[in-house]
């Protein structure tokens, strides 16, 4: 095994009618956002069918397999442990790449949200 490949595809916000969304504070919470941080989300309009999207995105983590991670396969180590270590090593968490996509306004919080929580 050379890595390991988590993804979601999340709907895009139609760039036609985006607006600033009201962030839930347990969403905030739960996420890890900066307070006073704004996002966008789509409203809908005839461009989008009234639906708010336009188009899917994928957001990813990926879990590269070094010496570290690899020396405790045959430990039978909880996954949870993996997990520590694939961030130790660097992984980028696949909240944290959802919310970096609706920090460039691509995505809304609630999609976030609701594909990785």
């Amino acid at each position: 095994v050379i890595g390991v490949l988590a993804q979601r595809l999340v709907r895009r916000n139609c760039r036609h009618c985006r607006v600033p969304e009201v962030i839930d504070p347990l969403i905030a919470e739960n996420l890890a956002l900066q307070p006073g941080e704004k996002f966008l989300r789509g409203a809908g309009c005839e461009q989008c069918h009234f639906t708010g999207f336009s188009g899917r995105m994928a957001i990813y983590e990926l879990m590269v397999m070094n010496d570290a991670i690899r020396s405790h396969v045959a430990d039978g180590v909880a996954s949870d442990e993996y997990r520590q270590l694939a961030i130790t090593s660097g992984m980028t968490p696949l909240p944290v790449n959802g919310v970096e996509a609706a920090r460039s306004g691509n995505v809304s919080i609630a999609e976030i949200y609701r594909a990785c929580m």
